[in-house]
């Protein structure tokens, strides 16, 4: 991931640390970690002026409506123009105002299409998702393939939250995409990989059950 890619590196970041303790880790040894990430944090935020003024500008978004905060803005009224059950899927125009609005910003167009209760059951479908990755981590029998379904539904989860946030100017603005909604290529690809290596872990534990019965037979 490059130094431009400040979100993805800081995603990618966190889920490494939880993983890291979810192996077996003491505290102090990922406090050790942090110690040199957490000022290199900083500098990397403060090293390029665009991020700079991303968190300012997310302070007042109405201080520059027409320039930095416009997107923001946007997505709001986006959100907005939804209300509870939608202009209709396709039926939507403030969408065609929004910077970004097939991939870092479907959520809002969603809201404007479907309403708050589409909006609603597109993170039910997420948190399904997560849900199932849950259970695959409950029921598989070897620790390795416990630890990635675990950092697979830990990347999913976060990003999808990262991503809501942003759509709903709670953080401030980055490009995370919507996992497995937003348009896109590498990415997209990338995560249905991590999906199909979730599906095949999932099925490891039926296997080993199988071949224990025919080692005992």
């Amino acid at each position: 991931v490059g130094i431009e890619d400040f979100g993805t590196a800081a995603l990618l970041g966190a889920v490494a640390g939880v993983m890291v303790l979810i192996a077996g880790a003491a505290w102090w040894h990922v406090g050790l970690m942090l110690m040199p990430a957490v000022p290199v944090f900083f500098w990397l935020l403060m090293s390029r002026a665009h991020r700079m003024e991303r968190v300012l500008i997310f302070m007042d978004i109405w201080r520059d409506p027409m320039g930095k905060g416009y997107q923001a803005i946007q997505s709001l009224c986006t959100i907005a123009s939804g209300g509870w059950w939608g202009r209709g899927l396709g039926r939507g125009f403030v969408k065609g105002y929004l910077p970004e609005a097939r991939t870092d910003f479907i959520f809002a167009v969603i809201c404007e299409g479907l309403g708050i209760v589409g909006a609603e059951g597109v993170m039910a479908l997420v948190a399904a998702l997560l849900w199932q990755g849950l259970r695959v981590i409950g029921q598989c029998c070897d620790p390795v393939g416990r630890l990635l379904a675990f950092g697979i539904t830990l990347m999913i989860g976060l990003q999808a939250a990262m991503n809501i946030a942003v759509v709903t100017v709670s953080v401030p603005t980055k490009g995370i995409a919507l996992p497995l909604v937003s348009g896109g290529g590498s990415g997209v690809i990338f995560l249905g990989a991590l999906v199909g290596v979730l599906a095949n872990i999932a099925r490891s534990p039926a296997d080993s059950r199988m071949s224990g019965l025919r080692g005992e037979k």
